[in-house]
């Protein structure tokens, strides 16, 4: 009996110890795999982690390039407003397409010259600006008067060629055989002498020329007449609807010579004045616009 009790007892031990071995080892595995699982997902979470911190770099780095980009832009912005201001400035000032915008007449029937042969820039300034009357000044740096250009409109294109025949009348060079002279290109100019005064006129379609001087200057008029024709064949005057002059005077002494250019465009007026050489008042002439 007792044999039997001592039997029972150690077997239950070794059922007690082979029961915590086993629970021991199944810990021990659920830990292994809590910890494979653990440490998995905190790779995940690192990756996840790097993978976010890279996106949110890039995000900066994209960011900072916009941040600079802008005021990049802006600079460029800003300088070329300066390089627009400062030309403005400059030359392009006499550029019809800024000076109109200044002009109170309708921009439809605004002309002005473009071109000023002369060394140095050139500033115009307003004399006269009304609805329908505008008078511009130009001058170089120096204040040295270059020429002046004035658009009138009148209320009829009638009005407007009266305007015309009045500064005409006396400037006209009649035709006569005994005084024609050969200017080339087909065209023939002829000389009339009055009261002091030697005068020589021709024709160019639409366009009346006429030269006057002080005959004791014993001015050379059919040698100025053929520049000025050789120039007008490779070059355009405005097409006035019904007539146009060009009138050079040569003041006594001869030294110096003013020069209108006056055209009628229906109910316009135009007219620019210059104390220039008679090829450069036609240069300026041809650049109206």
């Amino acid at each position: 009996m007792m044999k039997r009790k001592i039997f029972l007892l150690c077997a239950a031990l070794i059922g007690v110890v082979l029961l915590a071995s086993c629970a021991s080892h199944d810990n021990s595995q659920t830990s292994k795999a809590h910890n494979a699982v653990t440490s998995s997902d905190k790779n995940n979470s690192s990756n996840a982690d790097k993978m976010k911190d890279k996106q949110a770099g890039k995000e900066n780095t994209d960011s900072n390039d916009q941040s600079s980009d802008k005021p990049k832009e802006d600079q460029y912005e800003n300088d070329h407003s300066k390089a627009e201001a400062g030309t403005s400035n400059g030359s392009d000032e006499n550029q019809p397409a800024n000076l109109s915008n200044q002009l109170k007449m309708n921009d439809t029937n605004i002309k002005l010259p473009a071109i000023f042969p002369i060394n140095g820039n050139v500033t115009p300034t307003i004399r006269k600006n009304t609805p329908s009357v505008y008078s511009i000044d130009y001058r170089t740096n120096s204040n040295k008067d270059v020429a002046s250009f004035t658009g009138t409109l009148y209320h009829s294109a009638d009005e407007a060629k009266h305007n015309m025949d009045e500064f005409m009348n006396g400037k006209t060079v009649p035709k006569r055989d005994d005084t024609a002279t050969d200017l080339g290109h087909g065209i023939e100019g002829y000389g009339e002498g009055t009261a002091g005064h030697a005068h020589f006129g021709w024709k160019e379609g639409n366009w009346t020329m006429s030269i006057t001087s002080v005959s004791a200057d014993k001015m050379d008029n059919p040698a100025i007449a053929r520049k000025m024709v050789d120039y007008l064949e490779s070059h355009s005057l405005p097409a006035p609807k019904d007539k146009g002059m060009v009138f050079v005077n040569y003041p006594n002494g001869g030294n110096y010579v003013n020069v209108a250019i006056r055209w009628q465009e229906n109910k316009m007026v135009y007219q620019l004045k210059t104390s220039e050489v008679p090829l450069d008042a036609l240069k300026m002439a041809v650049s109206v616009k």
